[in-house]
């Protein structure tokens, strides 16, 4: 659906005569270490808005300086002046009057001193920022994700910058700004994360989004960009936009504005309206309506006939000259919404769970109803009670193999909607995911305990020696790369007899196409799972290919996982469906707090059990390299673990044993806190695998409680993340026979309870027996 309307949406684009052809200079710097990771990063957006773009890196500002008479406009991308930092104080006169001539600025990813104090900070007092942490990253949670917008003009004309913003990531905001920018968006500290202010003739758009590449980031540049040019251009006419009404999903609905400015100017003002829908265009065009005060008002009726996607142009002309143009685009969703749980449905797992959401016309009070089948057999029929939730299908009577759900809702008698969907159903596996989460290997619960091996410039003698490695201290699951020259030879069937006789399990990421490797190898014992590719949000994957790769894979080895990384939070949602197992690789350390871990994890959790997908943690295990300037020491590396068991994760594969530039053994004290972990883990996995998990205390002060009980037993972990202070601590209720294990001080029975204390950065374990 993303890759139709990313194409749909540039043909719409380029289909429209823009009133300029716009001249764009693009800044970037080569992070990390020479790879310019952020080169391309506006390369979609500025093609679908048709803008002329010449690329700088940072070290050419002095260039671009001297040519800044030829662009419109400038963005510095996201680090955009991280690598080889340039200090633009030299330069700052230049660029004042190229905004106040007319010029635009635009900054992404404005949390550095690089960017702030090196570059924007030397244009003068009236442009100088702070920025530090939010706590979105201090304490990651749904609450503090959020953000509020204000009523600013610049975010809802022409195009509605809202609805796209809401899912845009940040770790950062502006904790010092100067008083007479405006502010368009707040975060949950309700400090600014998105400003602007206008410059003579021109403007700049500062904001701490990073990382612009995906569809919806794309529409936010590209909405932004084209309100900024038509705030400059109805500045330049003496315009004033008051307040604008933008069209919503509901079936009938409308645009409306008001301006104020010259009166001469304002009677000759018209404005356009256009939206398609499945092919079919309304356009409306409308002069101005001079109200009582002066001010020309502009009203639009909209009326959806059909359901879809709606792309719209809006255009404001003064006879042949345009003043103001945007194209942007708004689903107006189906009567019902629905997705399946899971596709694949092993033994005892007998329903079909469907997600659905409705948004029938209920001012009929007409009932609403489902029916459905499978495989176009009797068909049945629930009553729609509730707006929103889970259909149940009894599916046990299915054969192994392939099947097709019909799907019909019906309302007074009519059919409203329909939809089909294929699942298929499996014999028992050699490794599934059990409806809490945990991995059961040939029926028996597991918990993958292990580390990562970048292998691709290793020996395959290299990759072995890893695995026997680990093995020696109780680790038992690898996740390593296939090389290309692996199809020929039997090096990896060594790795895997290896890993075999070793009891570690393994799951393959690839250097080549999956499919032929998966087929060659998925009936080796050895095999756990397969990578589909690793952080695909990052890489521009949309989930609609990562779940057709789940689906093949499945398709052709259903006895084993599929298993996702990704290390972008705000798409957690979008990857929890489409695998078996999701596992998010926050790494905090050095410039976050290890408590970030905890929060992000949390979310993951409750995006991934929507779908009954197993959720486990790539926990950090390097550094000195890139943006992370150090590796975890042993005590936050094994606060990380503990953090990570309390989020309720079901796997542990740490990040990692070796790549390109970290070897875990050549870190002495983080490699024999690493040997320690999985004899201290031992007593507690069982209550991890089978218990019930509690959180009792979260974030108190650093202090960290969760609970697990098993049959007619306990088990505590507590964490203390203060990386400063021991903190004492309590865990009510009776406490007779026990057992620890972590580092304790000054520990009592009372009748509240148990009461200790534990040092900065410390864990400790408690067992109680009945």
């Amino acid at each position: 659906m993303k890759k139709n309307f990313a194409v749909a949406f540039c043909l719409f684009l380029l289909s429209i005569s823009l009133y300029a052809r716009i001249s764009v200079a693009v800044v970037y710097s080569s992070w990390p270490e020479g790879m310019a990771a952020f080169k391309n990063e506006f390369d979609r957006s500025l093609s679908w808005l048709d803008y002329d773009v010449t690329k700088f890196e940072n070290t050419q500002i002095p260039e671009l300086t001297s040519k800044l008479a030829n662009f419109q406009l400038v963005i510095i991308s996201t680090t955009g002046n991280y690598s080889n930092t340039v200090d633009l104080t030299p330069y700052a006169p230049e660029w004042i009057n190229y905004l106040n001539q007319g010029g635009r600025l635009f900054i992404v990813d404005a949390s550095y001193d690089s960017v702030l104090d090196k570059f924007l900070n030397t244009l003068g007092e009236d442009y100088s920022f702070v920025s530090n942490q939010c706590s979105v990253q201090i304490r990651p949670s749904a609450e503090t994700s959020k953000v509020t917008f204000s009523n600013d003009t610049m975010l809802n004309f022409p195009c509605p910058v809202v609805p796209v913003a809401e899912t845009l990531g940040h770790w950062s905001h502006f904790h010092h700004s100067p008083a007479d920018w405006k502010i368009l968006e707040y975060c949950y500290d309700h400090v600014p994360l998105t400003l602007y202010k206008f410059v003579g003739k021109g403007a700049i758009l500062v904001t701490v989004h990073y990382s612009l590449t995906h569809d919806n980031e794309c529409q936010f540049v590209c909405y932004l960009l084209n309100n900024l040019s038509a705030a400059c251009e109805l500045r330049k006419h003496g315009l004033t936009l008051k307040q604008v009404l933008q069209p919503t999903s509901e079936l009938n609905t409308r645009m409306s504005f008001t301006l104020a400015g010259p009166a001469d100017i304002l009677k000759r003002l018209e404005f356009t309206l256009q939206y398609t829908i499945n092919d079919k265009v309304t356009k409306s065009a409308t002069k101005a309506d001079i109200n009582y005060l002066g001010e020309a008002s502009f009203d639009v009726p909209v009326t959806y006939s059909e359901r879809g996607e709606a792309r719209f142009e809006a255009k404001l002309t003064i006879e042949d000259e345009t003043i103001a143009e945007g194209f942007w685009k708004q689903t107006i969703p189906d009567v019902f919404w629905l997705k399946a749980k899971r596709t694949h449905l092993y033994p005892n797992m007998n329903t079909l769970d469907i997600l659905y959401k409705a948004a029938v016309d209920e001012s009929t009070n007409a009932p609403v109803s489902i029916h459905w089948n499978i495989d176009d057999g009797q068909s049945e029929t629930v009553k729609l009670e509730q707006p929103e939730g889970v259909l149940t299908l009894p599916v046990e009577t299915c054969s192994i193999g392939l099947h097709k759900m019909n799907l019909k809702v019906l309302q007074d008698g009519k059919e409203i909607f329909s939809q089909t969907q294929d699942f298929y159903r499996h014999e028992e596996p050699m490794a599934r995911i059990r409806q809490d989460g945990t991995l059961l290997i040939n029926g028996k619960p597991f918990f993958p305990l292990g580390f990562y091996h970048v292998s691709w410039r290793q020996t395959p003698e290299h990759r072995l020696a890893f695995v026997q490695d680990i093995a020696k201290y109780g680790y038992n699951c690898v996740r390593v790369s296939f090389y290309n020259f692996e199809k020929e030879g039997n090096n990896f069937t060594k790795l895997l007899d290896e890993c075999h006789r070793l009891g570690v399990y393994v799951i393959p990421e690839f250097g080549c196409d999956p499919l032929p490797v998966i087929k060659a190898y998925k009936d080796h014992p050895a095999i756990l799972g397969w990578d589909p590719g690793d952080e695909p949000a990052s890489h521009g994957i949309p989930p609609e290919k990562m779940y057709r790769r789940y689906n093949s894979f499945k398709q052709l080895d259903p006895d084993h996982l599929v298993y996702t990384v990704i290390c972008m939070p705000k798409h957690y949602k979008n990857y929890a469906s489409g695998t078996d197992v999701l596992a998010p690789d926050p790494y905090p350390i050095p410039d976050s707090v290890v408590d970030y871990l905890f929060g992000r994890l949390s979310e993951a959790y409750d995006e991934a059990r929507k779908y009954a997908t197993s959720l486990w943690s790539v926990p950090q295990c390097f550094g000195g390299y890139k943006g992370w300037k150090r590796p975890p020491n042993a005590k936050e590396y094994r606060v990380m673990l503990y953090l990570s068991l309390s989020a309720g994760v079901k796997g542990l594969i740490s990040y990692t044993y070796y790549d390109d530039y970290f070897f875990l053994p050549s870190n002495d004290e983080l490699y024999q806190a690493c040997k320690d972990f999985p004899a201290e883990f031992e007593p507690l996995k069982s209550f991890v695998l089978n218990g019930k998990r509690t959180i009792l205390q979260q974030d108190n002060q650093g202090i960290y409680i969760t609970k697990w009980e098993l049959d007619d037993k306990k088990a505590f972990v507590v964490i203390n993340t203060d990386r400063e202070k021991a903190r004492n601590f309590i865990i009510t209720g009776h406490f007779g026979k026990y057992t620890t294990a972590g580092v304790l001080q000054n520990v009592s029975c009372t009748e509240e309870g148990l009461k200790a204390s534990l040092p900065s950065m410390e864990r400790a374990l408690f067992f109680l027996e009945p």
